[in-house]
């Protein structure tokens, strides 16, 4: 035992440095080489420490030269090291994750308790959808003595997986009509096609958009599903637009021809974008005077009948699905 102090150690402040594992109950008394103690005013508590232990000296005076120490208490009076690592989690399928402190404790160290026997808690353990990105998390770990200590660490929460796609429809044949065509529906909002999400499904991207008009034929549709974190899946299927009957019907409306009478020639006008295939024109005794194909005549096209005899002809028009017959009068 080192022990230094003011005036022989026997007032002001005193340090006791111990060399070795001392117990509670052992004394230590120390004597004057000469002469007595004048004052005595060392008084109880004092303190030493050897290894990881804090030791508790109560003083007395048994004679007028010693001065004696007696060990009252020896604790562990150190908090631990705490040492984190930041750490990222990902969240499973029911939108769910969790740690454990081991997976936060970087080496925490105590004077006196070894690693393996030191205590480890953490303030939060689990998580969800609502802690995505970044999370404040607290590590405390205690020593075999009590002594406790704590320090936070980021645990950054993360959301991998796509939405699944629950239904999907298959390839869709509708109706349109030839001068409005078709107009495209939201098929998310309507319930065509479903998804769901471990978290949630943020946003939905439709493609043509709800409300697009389309013509006859076939449109692809792609809807997108994701997440908040940037997660997606897609449904996509093809949409064929077909005329109704009453489209392919042929009518005075849809097809014009003018001037009637004519004299030189007449122009037929396709008001009602048909497929026209061809015409035939017809005497009134039914003997067919000219053969028309119409299968590349665009909107309009004009016929000479120069060389008719005057008189009353039919104009016969023929669509893949329909005809009509328009009277005709030359001058």
């Amino acid at each position: 035992m080192n022990v230094t102090g003011t005036n022989a150690v026997f007032e002001g402040q005193v340090n006791i440095a111990l060399g070795f594992d001392a117990n509670v109950g052992d004394s230590f008394t120390i004597a004057t080489v000469s002469g007595i103690i004048a004052t005595k005013n060392l008084t109880s508590p004092v303190y030493g420490d050897y290894g990881c232990k804090h030791y508790t000296f109560n003083v007395t005076y048994p004679t007028d030269k010693n001065v004696m120490l007696t060990i009252s208490g020896k604790a562990d009076i150190i908090a631990p090291d705490v040492i984190t690592q930041n750490v990222t989690v990902q969240l499973n399928a029911s939108g769910n994750a969790s740690i454990t402190a081991s997976q936060i404790n970087n080496g925490s160290t105590d004077n006196c308790t070894l690693p393996a026997n030191l205590t480890l808690a953490l303030n939060v353990t689990n998580f969800t959808c609502a802690n995505l990105g970044d999370n404040t998390v607290t590590l405390t770990v205690m020593d075999e003595a009590g002594n406790s200590a704590s320090a936070n660490t980021t645990i950054t929460v993360e959301d991998l997986i796509d939405p699944v796609i629950s239904t999907c429809p298959g390839n869709i044949t509708v109706v349109g009509d030839s001068e409005t065509g078709y107009t495209i529906p939201d098929y998310f909002g309507s319930g065509e096609v479903t998804a769901s999400d471990n978290c949630s499904v943020s946003t939905v991207v439709q493609v043509p958009a709800p409300g697009a008009v389309v013509v006859t034929g076939t449109t692809s549709v792609m809807v997108t599903v994701s997440d908040s974190s940037g997660n997606s899946a897609v449904c996509s299927f093809d949409v064929e637009v077909t005329l109704s009957i009453d489209s392919y019907e042929l009518t005075d409306a849809s097809i014009l021809m003018y001037p009637n009478p004519a004299n030189q020639n007449v122009t037929l006008k396709n008001n009602g974008n048909q497929q026209l295939k061809s015409a035939i024109i017809i005497d009134v005794k039914g003997s067919v005077i000219q053969e028309i194909n119409l299968e590349d005549m665009g909107i309009s096209k004009t016929i000479s009948i120069q060389d008719y005899a005057s008189g009353v002809y039919f104009v016969k028009i023929y669509s893949e699905f329909s005809n009509l017959v328009k009277r005709l009068i030359k001058q």
